[in-house]
Order: structure tokens, then sequence, then C-alpha cells
């Protein structure tokens, strides 16, 4: 299906059922119109044109002046073209430079993940977005490329199969180009070898930037690959894709940076007398929890963390409440039903410096108070 200019301004005025992922071919006129317009018409939709196998420069220099207008967050400023499988010099330069570089009109997200093979100089202008990217059907990239990527705030590299010991350092060093934080994801990797967990030791030379690494494609926890990662640096590991945490890995996680992710974890069974002196670890995320035990609370109240994320928890006996809410953590027991308000009110109110907001039926816990319990 052919776009043109008469039929974009036609359906900006009147919105129909017509999906833009059917257009094969887009005249430039129309796609400036679409680009400019869009977001004012469908404030929280992306735009996606992954039916577009091929690209020109004019169209794409069209398509350049998408952006979110004064709406924030990545559903209002996302534009695909998953269709395109190659992007050259000059395509890549018009797509980019009109609309971020000319009129500051950045684009949140952009999404290629068609795309197979990249060279440094496309890479280069791609970078030139600085707010995301994903380019989820590279398989493999060389260093010069990584070294242009990395510059990017948000970068999706979901189709990597292997993290080259090259590229791994270049991904852990560039951390001081993101004031304000920087992510990489990388769920295609099912492991990460010695040698690439060796290259990313010793680069966190700028402490005061945080850098998140997602790696949800990861479901085997192995102690080397957790002792790697926790001396890399990195603030924030999301290990999503992890169902069970086994007793052995909690020394290790505790010499993490700064926090830890791990929604995917439904049970996880625990060392018995483990030794926190010197723990790193501030922030700690078992969203998929539905529940624990006591032995269980007592564990992780004792872990001296700042801040527990049990979201998903929705039930726990008198005694796992008391001894998490008496922990020097603060909590978040989002999904918890099973208690009964007043009476987590009253107990709570006993407890010094701690705000506590109750939602009924949920019982929200921010803050911090009280002092570990006692392990024996």
């Amino acid at each position: 299906m052919q776009l043109t200019k008469t039929h974009v301004e036609n359906y900006l005025d009147q919105p129909s059922d017509l999906d833009f992922n059917s257009v094969t071919k887009l005249d430039p006129d129309a796609a400036e119109t679409l680009a400019e317009n869009w977001s004012l018409v469908f404030p929280e939709q992306p735009l996606r044109l992954n039916g577009l196998k091929v690209l020109d420069p004019e169209t794409a220099y069209g398509l350049s002046i998408f952006h979110s207008g004064t709406a924030s967050g990545w559903a209002h400023s996302v534009l695909e073209l998953n269709g395109l499988t190659e992007l050259n010099e000059e395509t890549a330069e018009a797509l980019i430079w009109n609309g971020s570089v000319l009129n500051n009109r950045r684009i949140k997200l952009l999404r290629l993940d068609g795309i197979r093979k990249i060279s440094p100089t496309v890479a280069s202008i791609l970078a030139l977005t600085r707010e995301g990217l994903s380019l989820g059907a590279l398989q493999e990239i060389s260093p010069d490329v990584a070294n242009h990527l990395i510059t990017i705030d948000s970068l999706f590299l979901d189709g990597l199969r292997v993290l080259t010991p090259e590229v791994a350092a270049v991904f852990v060093s560039r951390a001081d180009f993101h004031e304000n934080g920087h992510q990489i994801s990388m769920n295609g990797l099912k492991s990460i070898s010695q040698e690439s967990l060796k290259a990313m030791e010793g680069f966190n030379a700028y402490p005061e930037y945080h850098q998140t690494m997602i790696l949800n494609g990861i479901n085997n926890l192995e102690i080397p690959l957790i002792s790697g990662l926790s001396r890399s640096g990195i603030k924030t590991i999301r290990l999503n894709g992890i169902n069970h945490l086994p007793q052995d890995v909690w020394e290790q996680f505790i010499q993490f940076p700064y926090a830890l992710e791990m929604n995917g974890v439904r049970t996880f069974d625990y060392p018995n007398g483990l030794c926190t002196e010197g723990s790193n670890l501030k922030t700690l995320s078992l969203n998929g929890m539905k529940g624990l035990n006591k032995g269980q609370a007592t564990f992780l109240a004792g872990l001296d963390l700042d801040e527990i994320n049990l979201a998903g928890v929705s039930g726990l006996s008198d005694r796992a409440f008391e001894l998490l809410v008496g922990s020097s953590a603060g909590l978040n027991l989002l999904g918890l039903t099973e208690i009964n308000p007043g009476q987590a009110a009253e107990w709570a109110q006993s407890q010094t410096e701690k705000t506590v907001t109750l939602q009924p039926p949920a019982v929200i816990f921010v803050g911090k108070g009280g002092s570990c319990p006692d392990r024996t």
C-alpha cells in the first residue's frame, strides 16, 4: 500500500482503522506530514511503519521531524521502522540529521529491529539520536560500532548472542557520557564468557554515573558470572529471567555495587549466618515473589539494605510482616492485601523514622526504622 500526503491528511482529520504497518511505500511529503502531526493527534501512540522494506533519503528526511511534542515517556515518542533490513549512510543521515541535529526534535526511541548489520559510520550517525535506539536483529557488533552506540542513553541490543571482551570493555567504560544515567539491554545473551567478564572489571572510573545492564535472557546463575558482574562497576543489574536462587549465590550478590533486580524469582534458598559486613548492595527487587516464610523474611531483613521491593507479595504471616517492617530497609509491599490495615498502622506507628502510607486494601511502607532482627 502506498501512502500519499492526501491519504495522511484525511486520516489525521478523521482517524480510521488504517494499519500503518501495511504501508509499503511512503511519499516524502506524506512522511513529513505524518511525522509533524502524529503526536498532536495520537499523543500516546508510537508511529509504526514496519511495512516499509526500503527507505529512500527523501522519505527519511520527512520522517526525521517526528517528535513527542510536550509528552514524555517511551510510548509517546517511538518510531518503528522494523521492516528495514539495511540502512546506508545517506538515508541514516537524512533520518537523524534534520530532526535531532537541526531542529533538536529527538526521537525518544527509534526501533530498527530488522537491521542485521551496520557500519561504524552509520552507527556514528544513529548515535546522534542520543535518547534511545533499538537494533534487535544485530547478532554481533564490532568494537568500533559499540564505541559509537554506547553514547546513546538507552541502547537495546537484544539480538546479540555473544559479548566479546573487546565490546564488553567498551560498554562499561563510557558511562561518563551519560549525566542522567545509561542503560543497555542485551536480553539475547544466555551467558557471558570469563574473558568478557574480566574485561568489564576495573572500569568504574565514574562512580557518580548510574549504569544499568539488562540481562533478562540469562536463566542459569553461576558463581563466576555473579562474581564477574559484581566487579564490573555497573550500578544496576537486571536478571529477570532467573526463577530460583540457591543459597550459595548470596555472598556474591551483596557485593553488587548498588541494585539487583530479579523479578522472575519465585523461590529462594538462603544461607545461615551470612556476614554482611562490607556489603555494597543497596536495593534488592524480588517483585515476582508471591509470599515469604518466616525464615526468608528473617534473612531479607538482616541484609542491611536501603530498599527491598516485594510488590508481588500478597500475604504475609504476622511474624514475617513484623520482621520485614522492623528491618532497616525501606519496603515496597504494594501488593500486600492480607494484613489488616488498622493493625499494620498501629504497629508501624511504634517504629522510628518510618513513613507509612495506607491505601486499603494494599499497604505501602516507605522509609527506614527499627533494627535488624536477631537471627538466633
